[in-house]
Parts: structure tokens; C-alpha cells; sequence
């Protein structure tokens, strides 16, 4: 059993757990309960903004609990089949919010919150060891099935200013809930060939089904009688995304000291809309399939010094909410227009670089170029829609990515341990090398005792 407070926060947590064995049956039960509540920001300076005390974040709190069950029957030695209930519950979270009186006068105020968010997974799975079967010494299937209910809320009110009669402005209150079910299973085996080699192979297939409502409410105050306008078009369809896989890897050990880890994977992707209450689009379905793989090699020099290298080609389909959102986005400072056309995106990328270790040090250096193809971007469109300005999902035609990643630990005795770390990135749009897309620091320095 435990218990947690924390005063900034004026959380109370309560956990416990109850595990055992009777015979072939194991069972677990654990559980949760949190009370939060909202915090205080220090006072400071964190870019252009300039808090002058502490001061109040709102909607930061949260009342929420899990809960988990898991069961093993032991059906022979070295296998054994299990189910798990794994449940969350959670109401008045949302997302963290400074009144904009505080730091900047005449910004819009933007309340995101989650009233409620209900998930419940089953998974149900075998687990065998040591099978010494002909195709797999070791196997393991699961099928499981998810749930997630979520209601959202985003309020935005934008004051006409001071010169405007008191409480004049534009509010505008969005609410959406979405349910979502996904249903899939994975079976991955694995079988020594000799000493040297290991051999993974398997299967996986997941589908999501979504279905959601939205209603959006304008007001405008402040001249005469206020103006409402509803609208309660769905900024999603009703739609479902399904995944299948097939996999095999292999490990290698040519030598003590050279080894070969190589794997390919054939992936099959399918989103589809249905036809949505409220939406006139007619149903879209897309789909992408592609082989993907990648090699790698490890080189130990001596005792103290390896050389890796990896060479890779990756996939990725775009998601419904790429592909399918059309109307404001959570955060509120836009509006998303679909694009159900959307390309997937694929890569190629090199790795290499250099470890050493010894007792005192260890340290290793990696330079990587990443060229991404068909990549998936926000673009401006130049234009408004409802009042925001119109940003769309793009593919842009390739993007690269290169970089330099170091990282060192001395350990000098007493229990005492020095290190840090060193990022460089430089990423560009080939075809337009003015187009920024960069989304993180280009240089990143830690360091730690």
C-alpha cells in the first residue's frame, strides 16, 4: 500500500497492490486513486513572457484512478495463457492555462478541458519458453481489445478591446466527444539456428474504429441583443484505420567480434471514412503497403572499442486526424482544413559510430543522414476559415535530416559519476531549402553529476 502528497498541487494519491500464486494460478490486482489540484507557475521570465509572482495555472488539476487485474494459468512447464483487465477513469483534467491579464493584454483566452475520459483494454495471450518446437523455440500471442471514450471542451473568448463596451467580444465554445475501439493480436516467434544465429518472425493486425460528435457555438456580445450561431458539423468522420504487418529479423554472429542484426517487415494500411450525420463528403478510403528493413552491424575492435553502422528504410501511413480533421485546432489558434489525399511517408537513413568503455570512462559518438520522402507538414493556405487562419496537412518531397549526437560518463570514484551530452540536427526542405521545418533545438547540450 502507498500514499503520496504533494503540496504544490494538493495532490493526495493512494496505490496498492495484491499479487500471488496458488498452485498453476497467479494472479495481480493493483489500483489507483488521485486527487489533484491545480498548481502555481513561479514567478520569472520564460521567453517574452514575464510573470511578476506566483501565479495560478488553471485546469491543471485532475481526479482519476486505474485499475488492473491479470491472471496466468500455468497449462505446462514453461507455458502459460493470461488475461488482464487494465481500466482508467478520469474527470476535470485539461490542459494548463494563465490568464492572459497576467503577461500580455488583449490575447484571447483559451480554456481546453476534459471533462471525462473512460479506457478499458482487454488482452488476452498466450506465452510459451523453450518449446524446442521445429519452427520456435519461443512463442508468444496476445489479442486484445481497447475502448476509449473522451469528452473535450474548448472555450475561446477574444475581448473587442477597450475601446468596445464592457464584455464585448467573440466566444466561442466547441465541444466534441469521441469514442474509439480498437481490436487487434500479435504473434512473434523466435528460434536459435545453432549457437550464432536467431531467427524472429510474427504477425500483427490492429483496427481502429472512430466515431465522434462535435457542436460548436459562436456568440458575439457586446452590440445589441448577442448573436449565436450553432453548428454542429462533425470536424472528423466516422471512420476506421486498419494495420497488418508480417516481420522476420535475424541475429548473427559471424565472430566473437562481428555480428549482423537484419530485419524486413511488409506493412498494409487501409483509413476509411463512412458515411457521418451531419457531413455531406462522401465516404474516401486510401490505402499503403510497402517493405520496409534495415542492417545492422556491430565491429568490436578490442575490449574496449566497437564500431556500429545501420542503414534503414522506414513507412509511415498518416493517421485519421491527418488525414480527415477539418475544423479548429485543440489549441485554438487555427483552423485545419483535410486532406484525405495525403501520401505516406517514407525514409531512408544511415547510422554510424563508435563506442568505448572502459573502467573509469564511457563514450560514443554517432553521426547520422536521414532523408525523409513524401514527409507530412502543416502548411499555411494564405486564407481564413472561421475567422482562423487555414492550415492544411501537406507531403512535402524530401526532407533531410542530418546530425551529430555525443554522449560521455567519467566515473572518478567515491560513487561519484560526470557526464553530458551533445545534439546537433540541421534538417532542411530539399526542393525549398527557405521552407522551415525544423521541430526541435538545432543544438542541444546536457551535463550532469
Amino acid at each position: 500500500f502507498g500514499y503520496r502528497y504533494g503540496a504544490a498541487e494538493d495532490q493526495n494519491r493512494w496505490s496498492g497492490r495484491l499479487f500471488g500464486r496458488q498452485g498453476r494460478l497467479s494472479y495481480h490486482f493493483g489500483a489507483t486513486l488521485r486527487s489533484a489540484g491545480a498548481y502555481e507557475a513561479p514567478a520569472g521570465t520564460f521567453g517574452n513572457i514575464t510573470l511578476s509572482d506566483e501565479t495560478p495555472v488553471n485546469n491543471t488539476g485532475v481526479d482519476d484512478r486505474n485499475f488492473d487485474l491479470r491472471l496466468g494459468l500455468e497449462i505446462a512447464p514453461g507455458q502459460q495463457l493470461t488475461a488482464r483487465y487494465e481500466g482508467y477513469r478520469a474527470e476535470d483534467a485539461g490542459f494548463g492555462d494563465v490568464d492572459p491579464a497576467r503577461y500580455a493584454q488583449g490575447l484571447p483566452e483559451i480554456t481546453i478541458l476534459y471533462p471525462d475520459q473512460n479506457v478499458d483494454k482487454f488482452t488476452f495471450g498466450y506465452e510459451g519458453l523453450d518449446l524446442g518446437w521445429a519452427l520456435a523455440d519461443r512463442l508468444d500471442a496476445r489479442a486484445f481489445v481497447v475502448d476509449n471514450d473522451r469528452e473535450l471542451t474548448l472555450n475561446f473568448f477574444q475581448s473587442f478591446g477597450p475601446q468596445a463596451p464592457p464584455g464585448a467580444g467573440v466566444s466561442i465554445e466547441n465541444r466534441n466527444f469521441t469514442d474509439i475501439t480498437t481490436a487487434g493480436f500479435r504473434a512473434e516467434a523466435r528460434k536459435a539456428a545453432g549457437a550464432r544465429a536467431l531467427f524472429t518472425y510474427g504477425v500483427d493486425f490492429s483496427r481502429d474504429d472512430s466515431e465522434g460528435t462535435d457542436l460548436s457555438t459562436t456568440v458575439v456580445s457586446g452590440f445589441g441583443p448577442p448573436m449565436e450561431t450553432v453548428v454542429d458539423r462533425p470536424q472528423i468522420p466516422n471512420a476506421t484505420f486498419r494495420r497488418l504487418g508480417v516481420f522476420v529479423q535475424s541475429e548473427i554472429e559471424f565472430s566473437d567480434r562481428f555480428s549482423v542484426i537484419a530485419g524486413g517487415r511488409f506493412e498494409d494500411i487501409r483509413a476509411e471514412t463512412e458515411r457521418t450525420e451531419g457531413l455531406e463528403d462522401p465516404p474516401v478510403s486510401r490505402s499503403d503497403r510497402t517493405v520496409v528493413g534495415s542492417l545492422n552491424a556491430l565491429f568490436d575492435v578490442n575490449d574496449q572499442v566497437a564500431l556500429v553502422a545501420s542503414i534503414g528504410r522506414a513507412f509511415r501511413s498518416p493517421n485519421l486526424i491527418e488525414r480527415f480533421f477539418n475544423g479548429p485546432t485543440p489549441e485554438g489558434s487555427g483552423f485545419q482544413v483535410r486532406n484525405p489525399d495525403l501520401d505516406a511517408e517514407t525514409s531512408f537513413n544511415v547510422d554510424l559510430g563508435i563506442r568505448f568503455r572502459n573502467r573509469w570512462v564511457e563514450a560514443e559518438a554517432f553521426g547520422f543522414r536521414n532523408k525523409i520522402f513524401d514527409g507530412v507538414r502543416v502548411r499555411a493556405l494564405g486564407r481564413e476559415e472561421q475567422g482562423l487562419p487555414a492550415f492544411q496537412n501537406v507531403n512535402v518531397d524530401e526532407l533531410l535530416y542530418r546530425g551529430v549526437e555525443l554522449a560521455a560518463t567519467v566515473y572518478p570514484g567515491a560513487g561519484l559519476s560526470v557526464g553530458g551530452t551533445f545534439t546537433h540536427l540541421d534538417s532542411e526542405d530539399v526542393n525549398d531549402p527557405e521552407n522551415p521545418v525544423g521541430d526541435s533545438f538545432s543544438n542541444k547540450l546536457t551535463g550532469r553529476v
